[in-house]
């Protein structure tokens, strides 16, 4: 047995010693915040979209719809922020879904900008 137990511990010494990387994963490249949205810009569609890239490359940080709907919230300025204090009096829960959140975001400022470009073009 002595002869097979050196061998044995030969043969374990010889081999390559696997390390297990216990490293996080290297981050990725970070979202940028999305600019402040005061609700005169005319640009619903675009904060959207770049709140939805936040949510894309963070989704562990916006799992649930409040974490998304206080993400949005926290970056209204001017009428916008009028608009959002008047509607969310509440600020723990919003009652609502994000679904919801977005399309009566929608229905108020891009319906807006909708009105103010119609009104240029006739």
């Amino acid at each position: 047995l002595s002869g097979l137990s050196q061998l044995s511990q030969a043969v374990l010494l010889a081999l390559p010693l696997r390390r297990f990387d216990t490293s996080p994963p290297a981050p990725g490249i970070p979202s940028p915040c999305p600019e402040k949205f005061s609700g005169d810009s005319g640009d619903c569609g675009g904060f959207l979209f770049q709140c939805s890239l936040a949510f894309n490359q963070s989704p562990h940080l916006f799992r649930h719809d409040v974490s998304k709907i206080a993400y949005i919230l926290r970056l209204l300025t001017g009428r916008a922020l009028k608009w959002a204090e008047s509607r969310f009096p509440d600020r723990q829960q919003f009652g609502c879904t994000f679904s919801d959140f977005v399309s009566e975001f929608k229905m108020v400022f891009a319906a807006e900008s909708d009105e103010t470009t119609d009104s240029r073009h006739f």
